[in-house]
């Protein structure tokens, strides 16, 4: 993380306004209702860099929130499907479909591991 992005950017009570409501709406035009700003007002913010920064710094952090969120739910989805999957109670569809899913999961777990060690290789390269 940048020295620019660990700062907090000071923003004006419309921009705050314009920021939260942005983080909220599914739209701008919903976000201009919410906040109380014209879609225009907001397009001009969506211009300046400063906003553009905390804005993004905003979306990152909030998506982190989400991120833990399902990580915590993780290892209970994990084990349902291990229980769909065991159970003689379910279908063989279900079933396959729970060994599926795992399998499926747990390639995709090695598959980032391995994009990780690549993003550190380049890195350790430039």
């Amino acid at each position: 993380m940048s020295e620019n992005e660990r700062q907090e950017t000071v923003l004006s009570p419309g921009q705050d306004k314009a920021l939260l409501s942005l983080l909220q709406a599914d739209s701008i035009r919903e976000a201009s209702r919410q906040a109380k700003i014209s879609e225009a007002q907001i397009y001009r913010y969506l211009k300046e860099k400063p906003f553009i920064e905390a804005y993004r710094q905003a979306r990152r952090k909030s998506l982190e929130v989400a991120i833990r969120k399902l990580e915590t739910l993780a290892s209970q989805a994990i084990e349902t499907l291990r229980e769909v999957m065991q159970s003689q109670d379910s279908t063989p569809s279900q079933r396959i479909y729970a060994s599926k899913t795992i399998l499926d999961l747990a390639f995709k777990i090695r598959e980032n591991d391995i994009i990780e060690r690549i993003e550190q290789l380049e890195e350790r390269i430039k």
